[in-house]
């Protein structure tokens, strides 16, 4: 039996007032995988927007950067090398840790691109004007029961138990109990001191994917994943999304 959707969800679905939810399609921070060479420890910035290039000491700890605009991009100059790089996610913040072999030390240099909404495009925003749509996305339903599986809802004192229904979710899901992704969230429930910092984590970034017609996951456009930020002094913030566990999803 597959447990009706919407009880699943009316079960699973705390609201954390301190939350505060962005979209969020590839991680925020990267590291570029080669290293670029500054005999002279510095390294120019160029910015394609303005015709600009500023240079910097690489001794100073700085972090350039700019909107991430479509079509524009920034360049890392060095004596030796130039690397170019555009905004890949422009609706959201999206830091690239460069390595640079300098003269006096091996510097990690962060290249900022600010996140900049963008607006929908127009058959898109014709298609939804005006409408008030009410929905369980398949794969938000999936990252419930992952967590459901795992001891991290009981962290969170947010695991209904002892009715027809709840004993159908378990009896349904058991043979997924040992899976890797529940095993490993697991192990950091009982490092997650109030739980809602990873239980938020996790899930808020599932609702922007669908399955495609062979079961893959897909991000969904306009509709995006999410990160999840706590301010209020709650557990610290695990960096163990969704979208960082793809693979084991």
């Amino acid at each position: 039996m597959k447990p009706p959707t919407s009880l699943l969800v009316a079960l699973l679905l705390p609201i954390l007032p301190c939350t505060c939810v962005r979209a969020q399609t590839v991680p925020s921070e990267m590291v570029y995988p080669d290293t670029l060479r500054a005999p002279d420890d510095s390294l120019s910035i160029y910015f394609s927007a303005t015709q600009e290039e500023v240079r910097l000491n690489l001794n100073e700890p700085s972090s350039w950067g700019t909107d991430a605009q479509p079509g524009r991009r920034l360049e890392v100059r060095t004596r030796y090398d130039t690397l170019s790089v555009a905004p890949v996610n422009t609706f959201h913040n999206q830091n690239l840790e460069i390595p640079v072999v300098g003269r006096t030390d091996t510097f990690l240099y962060r290249l900022r691109f600010n996140g900049t909404p963008q607006p929908h495009p127009e058959a898109y925003r014709t298609a939804h004007r005006g409408a008030t749509t009410f929905a369980v996305p398949e794969v938000f339903e999936l990252a419930n029961v992952i967590l459901y599986l795992s001891a991290l809802s009981d962290s969170t004192g947010n695991h209904p138990r002892g009715t027809a229904y709840t004993d159908a979710v378990t009896a349904h899901f058991a043979p997924f109990r040992r899976h890797a992704l529940v095993r490993l969230l697991d192990k950091h429930a009982t490092s997650d001191a109030v739980g809602f910092s990873l239980y938020y984590g996790f899930r808020e970034n599932s609702y922007g994917f669908v399955f495609d017609e062979w079961d893959r996951l897909t991000a969904v456009p306009y509709h995006l994943p999410v990160t999840a930020d706590f301010y209020s002094g709650l557990a610290p913030y695990t960096l163990m999304t969704f979208v960082d566990l793809l693979y084991l999803v």
